[in-house]
């Protein structure tokens, strides 16, 4: 399972607690590394080609306009495509309801054709947002998963266990992965350290090799139901 984590953040004056608080490390940011740190992903922070202010007030009026307008701001490091990827977490704060435009802006410029696609935010008072409708409209041909959504002012003291939490459901679930006609069936996000010796598959079936836990794996065309036990990536 080739995943990649795409994520916009905005360090400077933030909203906190209904105050203001000066970030050096946006907590998007903050968040994206709690992931990457504990699972195998490909890691891509998407930079705006018009640099968002650090004044907390300047940019709440620029997403407005940019809300109004349904504007596409420019991208400075655009990814050539994303088609080396099987599961793509999209990561940003919400404004005003919503992702940052700029989100926009990468989520139309790609074909997610077979893709899953997981919002992944932080947020004052909203959640998710509108996020995975946002991106069921502009991400072309991919299947919507399960979000992860942490409160910004709670990233750096709560940040890792939910990011723990939701990783070990995603491990749980299973989907049916490309190369085995007979739909393979495994854990999102998992991780194998080894096959038992006595173990084999039949051609074209695969075992999703990283993630962060074990868990019960099982293919249909090799009838085969493993107990694996697995480590954190």
């Amino acid at each position: 399972m080739r995943v990649l984590l795409a994520y916009f953040s905005r360090t400077g004056e933030n909203y906190c607690n209904g105050g203001r608080r000066d970030l050096r490390i946006g907590n998007t940011e903050v968040l994206a590394d709690l992931i990457a740190e504990r699972l195998n992903c490909a890691v891509h922070r998407i930079a705006a080609t018009e640099a968002y202010s650090d004044d907390y007030d300047d940019t709440v009026a620029r997403n407005v306009r940019e809300q109004d307008d349904d504007a596409r701001p420019g991208i400075a490091n655009p990814l050539d495509s994303v088609d080396g990827y099987d599961t793509i977490l999209l990561a940003s704060p919400i404004w005003n309801l919503r992702p940052p435009m700029i989100m926009q802006t990468f989520a139309t410029s790609y074909d997610f054709t077979g893709k899953t696609v997981h919002p992944v935010t932080t947020y004052a008072m909203s959640g998710l947002g509108t996020t995975p409708q946002d991106y069921a409209k502009s991400c072309r041909g991919a299947r919507i998963g399960d979000g992860l959504a942490v409160r910004g002012e709670e990233v750096r003291s709560a940040g890792a266990a939910a990011v723990e939490a939701w990783l070990r459901r995603r491990a749980s679930s299973t989907e049916a992965a490309p190369g085995c006609a007979d739909g393979e069936l495994v854990p999102l996000f998992s991780v194998v350290d080894r096959l038992p010796a006595a173990t084999a598959l039949r051609p074209g079936c695969r075992v999703s090799p990283r993630g962060p836990s074990g868990g019960r794996w099982r293919c249909r065309c090799g009838r085969l139901a493993l107990e694996m036990a697995g480590r954190a990536a």
